[in-house]
């Protein structure tokens, strides 16, 4: 194996590393990981990943026994999303663009899978030119299932060329050709299908949008009959996946009086009989499967990962690697099928992200696969800890604060940032976060709340965010996490922003609107600033009739019942408040929040007399998807929050 990883040391040295007391450039933060979304071959021989020279990405394979390159395939200006094996001779690779859509007067995000032949070198669009694809649609990337020993896949797709309500089916797709067939057809409800390698379906999942009613249907043969239904906006279960003897199906249920969510055996008589994956202080957040979704493991939420399989010397395995990188996120990032071999992703604490392979039967580690960032070693990385604080009503609330470079003791009245996280219902753990990380490069001491409303921390927590939005709980616990640095001396008052993204631009603008004379600028990313326009344009959209909205009166607030709720917690109705300088961020191709959300808010802005700078991201969606965009929005908040609250030394 040493030639392999020396093969690999050549491949991915393609920039020089900077020395070990150098700030590592703007540059280096705000562009794309060099390498990311590393896979590994069901046999154990192969991995693929997707590579950033500078000069654009590719798709590229290597062979571990010798050593031998693939070659590479461009991704030119389309955004790869995620990377796995199909076979030992195939890659699929699967991404998105956006793109303008007529019937919807707008845009939206069109998302397709590749597959990559290995002995051709020939990438092809999986179900280009299918017969019967229905025409206005945007997700045709997603893989349910692999063929046995066919170099075919599975894949849903609405069919129906002319047809006003079209079935969402299970298409048969040969990788070689990209060509599909219908396998299966589906209704205009089904949202899913479960499917073994035989191609022998066994179970399908429909969802009727405008009777709010959920059903499980069982297959047997050709003969189909419901096992489970459930009506209302927000069904109590999900199937996730199926037993690996096909005896049952693994769903994701809470059961009565648990906080935190399990997994669970489902007969196909539609009981639930088994508890299988649970802990009474973590959800599981993400279910591990193979590519037919017989599921192998969990992971559970946390700031840091943990890890349950039903491969006893996996999870011991797993277990085991924090020790050797302390204080890091260790994460699983792909297995080979027999689960002999995997590739972990190590990040957070003060360790450089990077790739690495392991042998699970032998516990050695095969090498170093690689660095996320060819640029940043363990000495540029910022030191990354844990905290909680007490809110004023004395809920705990836990919180990410990476430090300034070089600083081990947290006091000392640093310059700060507050970084909300989007979502709201997701968080931020322990990790490599690239914006963090710069501000932290540069001195400052960043700061990520899980306020209230936060999902992976149970769900009366994730609940008591709701209809907290702007001026209850939500924003309370972001103040007091603000002020409880204040009072342990760590950051200064005088020298704080807050910023984020998403949800977090909205909160950062909740800051500057609700409590002005906190921040001394504010930082706002494609946020949404005037909820009532925001509901208005989800219920256009959505229709009238979709469990969306009910999402959205349940996170937020009723349109039709809570119309001066929704805007006296708008920032943009109480422009006049701020005292703070505002710089407002956005793509132009966002189909999250649209543009509009920061026009709003400029407008009231300049209207009030207010400072506020508005940067527009030329062919940028919603999640700053290229190195470009990033760069430009990188070096935009730092330009500013220099300007504001001044450099870090």
């Amino acid at each position: 194996m040493v030639r392999v990883f020396a093969a690999l040391a050549a491949l991915f040295l393609l920039f020089p590393i900077i020395g070990a007391h150098a700030q590592p450039p703007l540059e280096v933060y705000g562009q794309l990981p060099n390498l990311r979304l590393v896979a590994i071959s069901p046999n154990g021989e192969r991995i693929a990943f997707v590579r950033d020279t500078g000069d654009g990405e590719f798709v590229s394979a290597l062979d571990l026994k010798t050593g031998k390159s693939f070659g590479a395939v461009g991704t030119a200006k389309i955004k790869v999303r995620s990377l796995y094996f199909a076979s030992d001779d195939y890659v699929i690779f699967t991404a998105s663009d956006t793109i303008g859509h007529q019937a919807l007067r707008g845009e939206m995000e069109f998302s397709v899978a590749f597959s990559w032949d290995l002995k051709t070198n020939r990438r092809v669009q999986l179900l280009d030119g299918s017969k019967d694809l229905y025409g206005f649609q945007s997700g045709l990337g997603r893989v349910v299932g692999l063929a046995a020993g066919e170099n075919e896949v599975f894949m849903p797709a609405f069919t129906g060329v002319d047809s006003e309500a079209p079935p969402y089916s299970l298409m048969k797709v040969d990788l070689k050709s990209g060509r599909g067939s219908i396998h299966s057809r589906g209704t205009p409800q089904t949202i899913d299908w479960f499917v073994d390698k035989d191609g022998e379906i066994i179970a399908r999942e429909d969802f009727d949008d405008d009777r709010n009613r959920y059903t499980i249907w069982a297959y047997e043969g050709k003969e189909t009959r419901p096992i489970y239904q459930e009506e209302g906006a927000f069904r109590s279960i999900g199937v996730i996946g199926v037993k690996n003897d096909k005896s049952a199906l693994i769903v994701s249920v809470r059961f009565k009086g648990d906080d935190f969510s399990s997994l669970a055996e489902m007969s196909f008589d539609g009981k639930i009989t088994k508890r299988i994956y649970a802990r009474d202080d973590a959800d599981v957040e993400a279910v591990l499967s193979d590519r037919n979704r017989f599921v192998y493991g969990v992971r559970y939420s946390g700031l840091t990962p943990s890890y349950e399989f039903s491969d006893p010397d996996l999870t011991e395995l797993m277990l085991s690697l924090p020790q050797q990188f302390p204080n890091a996120s260790v994460a699983l990032q792909d297995v080979s099928a027999d689960l002999s071999d995997i590739v972990i992703f190590v990040q957070g604490g003060v360790t450089a992200p990077s790739y690495h392979a392991i042998n699970v039967p032998d516990r050695k580690f095969i090498g170093r696969i690689g660095s996320a960032y060819d640029s940043i070693t363990n000495k540029n990385v910022a030191e990354v800890l844990t905290i909680e604080y007490a809110a004023r009503d004395g809920e705990k609330i836990p919180a990410v604060v990476t430090l300034p470079l070089g600083v081990e003791d947290m006091a000392g009245r640093h310059p700060g940032i507050i970084l909300p996280h989007g979502g709201p219902e997701s968080y931020d753990s322990v990790r490599f976060d690239w914006m963090a990380q710069y501000f932290a490069s540069r001195g400052y001491v960043v700061m990520q709340p899980n306020f209230r409303g936060s999902d992976g921390f149970g769900a009366s927590f994730r609940q008591a965010g709701h209809g907290e939005w702007g001026r209850g709980v939500m924003q309370h616990d972001v103040t007091d996490g603000f002020q409880a640095l204040v009072a342990s001396n760590i950051i200064d008052p005088d020298r704080t922003c807050i910023a984020g993204a998403s949800y977090g631009g909205y909160a950062a603008l909740a800051g500057g609107a609700y409590t002005p004379d906190l921040y001394a600028c504010i930082v706002a990313i494609a946020p949404v600033t005037d909820l009532r326009v925001m509901l208005r344009s989800e219920k256009r959209q959505s229709g009238s009739d979709s469990w969306v909205n009910d999402y959205w009166a349940r996170l937020i607030g009723d349109p039709k019942s809570e119309e001066e709720k929704l805007k006296s917690i708008s920032p943009s109705e109480f422009a006049s408040d701020f005292t703070a300088p505002v710089l407002l961020i956005h793509g132009v191709d966002d189909t999250v929040v649209p543009m509009r959300q920061s026009q709003i808010m400029k407008s009231a802005l300049d209207k009030a007399g207010k400072d506020v700078t508005f940067v527009k991201l030329k062919g940028e969606d919603h999640w700053l998807s290229t190195s470009e965009t990033r760069l430009e929005t990188l070096r935009a908040m730092d330009e500013f929050i220099s300007q504001h609250i001044g450099g870090a030394n």
